[in-house]
């Protein structure tokens, strides 16, 4: 059959007509990856499965003889101009879909208005409409806790779960467990934390190891240092990765600050009272050796010491802007992840720590025409934390066999590429690191996500990372280290049960 038959695009033709997305592209950054993802796809021998569980059970790499006949299929399912030969058993039913607030390329709407798209072709008329619950994980929990309550009237077929959530919401009967689905092709780390007393509870949406970006621009001219060097320097293993922030940004602090009036601070976290913060905190553990999955209630004395090097390195002078610390008695509200980015946009800090979809929006800014923004470099975060989210069936929905089909098609391998290219989410299919857009420059590669720390699987995570943070509080306050109490508070929460 000719590419003329199919009515797909000829291998001349630009990318524009094998785009990835719904809407008009970002420009600079965005584009060229789009650029080079649509390249790949057309060249001979390529091809990533589509959704559905008998693609997924396939190799994770088709070869076909004609390269341009490779793009034309996957350019027809995604603009929906090659119908899928699937049926689905139920007709003319829309599907919730309720997660976090979208990347600012709005990738996940994206990625289910291409799978309205295709179900318009197959004429079943299957759709789905995407709601937002919040920018933090804490909002994320309240909202789908209200949502998920089976006494609740609103109607949700899937939900977008943190994973120290899962266990929450699966032991409470919220969500349904998958019995049959091939797990072929995930990351070992962000499938593993799907699943929850033998039972798989979810499917991996996206995967997230944190990174320390820094302001290229500002540093190199302080510490004489070209970029590669900087980047050489701050994934270097020699000393604490948190030694070398304070040493380089104090010294820079000198040198700027006259002609810089703006800098404000060494570094921007997450310090709000939230989950961040907790993540944070669990992050500079784990970069000074402490395992807190092995030591959950901080009882070894190398734990309690190491908390109280995190306190004092928190309140040394001119490392963190006043009031990005959420502490007794301080100013601010403490910051998010979207402070911190905006804190590093502006030039009033020198490092911060983010996720890779901050820093793809921070660089995705620079590339725009006539951007002002300053140069972002960003490493592997040494001690980082697996971050990331599962797709998962709310146990009420009333289309279980079409909420299975769209949670397939969503965490499938185009759809993984096209969260990735639009939003910065990191593919959690091992076969979407192949694509030269992704496997060119990773933003985390695929090691330090399988490498991840891990946070403590257990139902009250939340009142666990809570109390964990009130302890952290407490000894900031105290400027002695964590209460002789501290473990059995601790304890107290993983339970359920607050002192």
């Amino acid at each position: 059959m000719s590419d003329q038959q199919l009515g797909n695009p000829q291998p001349e033709e630009t990318p524009d007509q094998v785009r990835l997305t719904t809407g008009s592209a970002d420009a600079g950054g965005g584009e060229r990856r789009r650029h080079a993802v649509a390249t790949y796809l057309r060249s001979p021998g390529r091809i990533i499965p589509g959704p559905g569980k008998r693609m997924l059970k396939q190799k994770a790499t088709w070869t076909f003889g004609v390269g341009f006949l490779v793009g034309a299929v996957i350019a027809s399912f995604l603009t929906g101009a090659l119908p899928i030969p699937t049926t689905s058993p139920e007709r003319d039913i829309t599907l919730h879909v309720y997660a976090g607030d979208d990347s600012s390329q709005h990738a996940r709407e994206r990625a289910i208005a291409a799978w309205n798209r295709v179900s318009r072709q197959r004429n079943d008329r299957v759709q789905a409409v995407y709601h937002g619950v919040g920018d933090t994980a804490d909002e994320q929990r309240q909202h789908l806790t209200t949502v998920l309550d089976p006494e609740s009237t609103t109607q949700v077929d899937l939900v977008v779960v943190d994973f120290p959530d899962l266990p929450r919401f699966a032991r409470q009967d919220r969500l349904l467990p998958l019995e049959h689905e091939d797990t072929t092709g995930f990351l070992g780390a962000p499938l593993e934390a799907c699943k929850d007393r033998k039972h798989l509870w979810g499917l991996p949406l996206n995967a997230d190891a944190p990174l320390l970006a820094y302001n290229v621009d500002l540093l190199s001219r302080a510490l004489q240092l070209s970029p590669q060097q900087l980047q050489e320097r701050y994934s270097g293993q020699d000393q604490s990765i948190y030694d070398r922030i304070r040493q380089d940004g104090i010294k820079a602090l000198k040198t700027l600050r006259p002609s810089h009036p703006e800098l404000r601070a060494v570094y921007a976290g997450q310090f709000d009272d939230y989950e961040g913060f907790t993540v944070n905190a669990i992050e500079y553990l784990a970069a000074e050796g402490v395992d807190l999955d092995a030591d959950r209630y901080l009882e070894r004395e190398e734990s309690r010491d190491a908390v109280l090097e995190f306190t004092r390195w928190l309140e040394q002078p001119q490392i963190l802007p006043e009031g990005s610390l959420a502490v007794r008695g301080g100013t601010g509200h403490g910051y998010t992840e979207q402070d911190s980015q905006t804190a590093l946009r502006e030039g009033t800090v020198l490092f911060a720590r983010l996720w890779p979809v901050n820093v793809k929006a921070l660089t995705d800014l620079k590339h725009q025409e006539n951007a002002t923004a300053p140069t972002i470099g960003s490493v592997q975060l040494a001690g980082g934390v697996l971050g990331g989210q599962a797709l998962a069936i709310a146990a009420k929905t009333p289309h279980m066999r079409a909420a299975e089909r769209l949670l397939e098609f969503l965490t499938g391998d185009m759809s993984q590429l096209q969260l990735f290219v639009e939003g910065g989410y990191l593919p959690t299919r091992d076969v979407v690191y192949g694509v030269p857009a992704v496997r060119d420059d990773p933003p985390v590669p695929v090691p330090a996500i399988d490498g991840a720390v891990r946070r403590p699987r257990m139902a009250y995570y939340a009142e666990y990372s809570q109390q964990l943070r009130t302890e952290i509080r407490h000894a900031l306050d105290q400027g002695t280290g964590l209460a002789p109490e501290a473990s059995v508070r601790l304890e107290a929460a993983s339970e359920g049960r607050f002192p």
